[in-house]
């Protein structure tokens, strides 16, 4: 492997470590603001989801998979990990409220969709720029 590759290579194995260490120490953190071990989990299982849907649309529009895109990966697993968080707050507010959780959720969702929709839609429209910059 020349120069060049091995540094390529040694760098995302480093990103992919760094990313690993920064899912677990979320984890760590969720478990400890909602005194919960299942709602970090439920919280972290969007991500996946999100990062699968990500590889699809890279494989549909043709682009590879290189650094801009592993931050703009990151940038997503962010933001959907934001939105996550978000909707299990409200639905354990609802909850409280003496519902159980199947009505809480259905009673959740639709309430912070749109809050949710609007601030994708703001991140979306602030990446494009930086995103269509070729070169």
């Amino acid at each position: 492997m020349t120069g060049s590759a091995k540094t390529a290579k040694e760098s995302g194995n480093s990103l992919t470590l760094a990313l690993l260490f920064g899912i677990l120490l979320s984890y760590m953190i969720l478990a400890s603001q909602f005194n919960s071990l299942k709602q970090p989990l439920y919280i972290l299982l969007a991500m996946p989801f999100s990062f699968t849907g990500a590889l699809v649309a890279l494989y549909v529009f043709g682009q590879s998979f290189n650094m801009y895109s592993f931050i703009g990966l990151i940038l997503l697993l962010g933001l959907v990990k934001k939105n996550s968080i978000l909707l299990v707050e409200f639905v354990n507010h609802v909850r409280s409220t003496g519902k159980n959780i199947q009505e809480s959720i259905r009673e959740g969702c639709p309430i912070r969709l749109r809050p949710v929709l609007m601030t994708s839609f703001s991140s979306i429209a602030a990446a494009i720029p930086p995103a269509l910059a070729l070169g």
